[in-house]
C-alpha cells in the first residue's frame, strides 16, 4: 500500500515541475503577445508563477524531500505542445484560462492530501497558491471574453462585407460591353 505523506511528496514533486514548465511557456506567451492586456496579464502570472516554484520548493523542504521527482507528466508536455499552436492572441487566452483550472485543481487536490496526512506545514503555502489560482482565472476569463468579442466583431465584419459584395448586382459581361458603349 502506498504512503500517503510520499503520494503528497510526489504529486508536489509533479506540481513543482509543472510549475516550472508553466513559468517557462508564461514568458514566451509574454514575448508573442499582440495583445497589450494579455502580455500584461503574463507578465503578472509569470511573477506569481515564480511565487508558487518558491512556495512548492519550500512545501517540499518543509516535508524533509530536497529534490523534486523527475519525470515527464502528460500535462506538462500538453502544455509546452498546445503552446507552439496558437493562431491568436485568443486562442492563447482561452489555453492560459484552461491551464489555470487544471492548477487550481491540482492545488484543491494537494490541500486536501495534505489535510488528510496532517502535513499543516505546507497548507498555508499551498492556500496562497490555490487563492491566486482563483484570482488570476477571473482576470484570464475577462481577458478571454474580450478577446472573443472583438475576433468575433471582426469576423462578423468580414462576412458583412463579403455578404454585401455577394449581394451586389452583377452585370453579365454583355450588359458591361453595352454601358461601354454609350
Amino acid at each position: 500500500m502506498i504512503d500517503l505523506r510520499d503520494l503528497l511528496e510526489h504529486r508536489l514533486g509533479v506540481m513543482l515541475l509543472t510549475e516550472r514548465a508553466i513559468e517557462r511557456t508564461l514568458a514566451k506567451l509574454r514575448r508573442d503577445a499582440s495583445d497589450e492586456g494579455l502580455a500584461n496579464a503574463f507578465e503578472r502570472h509569470l511573477d506569481e508563477t515564480r511565487a508558487h516554484v518558491a512556495n512548492v520548493e519550500d512545501a517540499l523542504r518543509r516535508l524533509g524531500r530536497m529534490t523534486p521527482v523527475r519525470l515527464a507528466d502528460p500535462a506538462v508536455m500538453r502544455f509546452r505542445l498546445e503552446h507552439a499552436s496558437f493562431a491568436d492572441a485568443a486562442e492563447a487566452a482561452s489555453f492560459a484560462g484552461a491551464a489555470g483550472h487544471q492548477e487550481t485543481n491540482a492545488y484543491e487536490g494537494l490541500i486536501a492530501l495534505a489535510e488528510g496526512v496532517g502535513a499543516r506545514e505546507v497548507l498555508g503555502l499551498m492556500a496562497q497558491n490555490l487563492a491566486y489560482e482563483r484570482a488570476i482565472l477571473e482576470q484570464v476569463n475577462l481577458i478571454v471574453r474580450r478577446l472573443a468579442a472583438q475576433r468575433g466583431a471582426e469576423d462578423l465584419e468580414l462576412a458583412l462585407q463579403d455578404g454585401l459584395r455577394r449581394s451586389e448586382p452583377q452585370r453579365s459581361p454583355q450588359a458591361q460591353g453595352q454601358g461601354a458603349a454609350r
